[in-house]
């Protein structure tokens, strides 16, 4: 859903996993390194930012208030895992530069 990121400190970011989207492969990954990358991608303005970080999963059981922070009410599946980006840069400063156009452009490869 729209929104499905969220900006929890300045330097970190997360975001759920709904029962029924079968991502098993994503915490599958993260069992032998926890280094991650999460590309957002806006197609008509023909902009990406890639943000590299470190990720842990949280089960629903473990920590029920932070993935209740991550849950959206417009969607019904409910929230099994979420998965916790630890940035190396001010988290909401990129989302905020990204969601803007005010990050600067990268140029794309000569064909």
């Amino acid at each position: 859903p729209q929104g499905f990121l969220k900006v929890l400190d300045n330097k970190t970011i997360a975001f759920a996993d709904f029962r029924g989207n079968q991502q098993y492969l994503s915490v599958g990954n993260l069992v032998s390194t926890d280094r991650s990358a999460i590309i957002m991608v806006d197609y008509a303005n023909q902009r990406r930012l890639k943000l590299l970080a470190h990720a842990r999963v949280v089960l629903a059981t473990d920590e029920p208030q932070l993935l209740a922070r991550l849950s959206e009410p417009s969607y019904p599946a409910r929230v099994e895992r979420g998965f916790i980006l630890s940035t190396a840069v001010h988290a909401a400063s990129a989302l905020t530069m990204a969601s803007t156009g005010l990050w600067p452009e990268t140029p794309s490869p000569s064909r």
